[in-house]
């Protein structure tokens, strides 16, 4: 137990003093172990009521091969920097740890990577840059832009409206209530059927509250 924890810092957090963290990591229920990268990504997390010595080195164990595998994808990226395949697992590893600063870095190099970057990376490098800007704060302006962007460029995309649904939750939280409220409604009006229309419906309703 001694030496898997050797690589890790342990940080006890007051849930009641820090209700920001709770909400940023979407803590659910107590205890909670969460396990971080030194560049602030998630990579694992396990969820009590009770953890004995088994569940801690399973997580730690977790946490560290994950932590490998994303040190491999930087050294793959870092050895073949134009392939956007390599950059965009990259990104897709950052994504996922919830890293967005990193992650859209990495998205966006990818689209820099045209014409030599594969058309299905470019796409999704190109929509998934404008949620980790959405999950980044006082970036609206870089999220709009981007979310612009995608509806530039992939005008047919499946993912136009979870793209446009993305860039109403920003321009929401950027006080644009009016610029929300035409983006949600293209959702809802354009795209009836799609999965992110019932949201952005939602959060019609709560912006015109």
């Amino acid at each position: 137990m001694v030496k898997a924890a050797a690589e890790f810092v342990p940080v006890r957090v007051d849930s009641d003093l820090r209700p920001e963290l709770v909400r940023l990591w979407q803590v659910r229920d107590m205890p909670e172990i969460l396990c971080f990268s030194p560049a602030g990504g998630l990579l694992a997390r396990r969820v009590g009521p009770l953890i004995v010595a088994q569940d801690l080195l399973e997580i730690l164990g977790a946490a560290t091969r994950e932590c490998a595998r994303t040190r491999g994808l930087e050294e793959a990226a870092r050895a073949a920097p134009l392939e956007s395949a390599r950059g965009k697992a990259l990104a897709d590893a950052y994504f996922k740890q919830r890293a967005w600063e990193r992650a859209a870095a990495e998205y966006e190099r990818v689209l820099t990577l045209a014409p030599a970057g594969a058309p299905g990376d470019r796409e999704t490098a190109a929509a998934l840059v404008v949620y980790a800007e959405l999950m980044r704060a006082g970036r609206a302006e870089a999220a709009t832009a981007a979310a612009e962007r995608f509806a530039r460029e992939y005008p047919a995309s499946r993912r136009l409206p979870e793209v446009l649904y993305w860039e109403g939750l920003i321009l929401l939280r950027d006080g644009k209530a009016a610029e929300a409220r035409a983006v949600l409604g293209r959702v809802i009006r354009d795209f009836p059927d799609d999965p992110s229309a019932r949201p952005a419906a939602e959060a019609l309703r709560r912006a015109e509250k």
